[in-house]
């Protein structure tokens, strides 16, 4: 649900919403557009950081605005920058056990095994 709302914005290309420590963290993969944007902008390595920084202002923004639209105890703490695709099953899902811990496995990983 949280991941369906996060995709409906034009900044997001693919989101992965897990806990870390109690809370909701999302892992969001910018829109091309917003991918694009940031290369334009990082001419070179001064602009790099300014670039990023610009995309996770407008990622925070987005994660305000879906905090907004959720019930207090489903709003998201924190979202991270991911700069690469997610990885992927062959049915083109994201792995999800990729990125959780060692110690800590999500317990949708363990309703469909053929898909890791």
């Amino acid at each position: 649900m949280i991941e369906g709302l996060l995709v409906q914005y034009v900044e997001v290309d693919e989101a992965l919403v897990l806990e870390r420590e109690g809370r909701l963290v999302a892992l969001i993969y910018p829109s091309p557009d917003l991918l694009e944007e940031m290369n334009r902008r990082s001419g070179g390595q001064q602009n790099a950081g300014k670039a990023r920084t610009h995309i996770e202002e407008r990622l925070e923004a987005v994660r305000r605005e879906v905090n907004g639209r959720l019930p207090g105890y489903s709003h998201i703490s924190a979202v991270e920058l991911q700069e690469t695709e997610f990885v992927k099953t062959v049915s083109n899902k994201i792995k999800r056990a990729v990125y959780y811990p060692q110690d800590q496995e999500h317990p949708q990983d363990q309703e469909n095994p053929q898909d890791r």
